[in-house]
């Protein structure tokens, strides 16, 4: 898990077909802390199922996270 004050960032590399794995995720855009970095990269479309390096900011914790279908 990443943890850190808000606005600390973090490199994270993804895998190939990360999309592909049983790793759950929380939000849309923004997302649960526990929700999985590069399946909710591909989820908000900023890296495709191929894999690739994402940037991941820490943020403040939401009382709701958004959901899509």
């Amino acid at each position: 898990m990443f943890e850190g004050p808000t606005g600390k960032k973090f490199r994270v590399h993804c895998p190939n077909n990360c999309a592909h794995s049983r790793a759950m995720v929380f939000g849309t855009m923004i997302y649960y802390e526990k929700s999985s970095v590069c399946q909710a990269a591909v989820h908000s479309g900023i890296m495709s199922a191929d894999g690739g390096d994402v940037i991941l900011e820490i943020a403040n914790g939401q009382a709701h996270y958004q959901g899509s279908k």
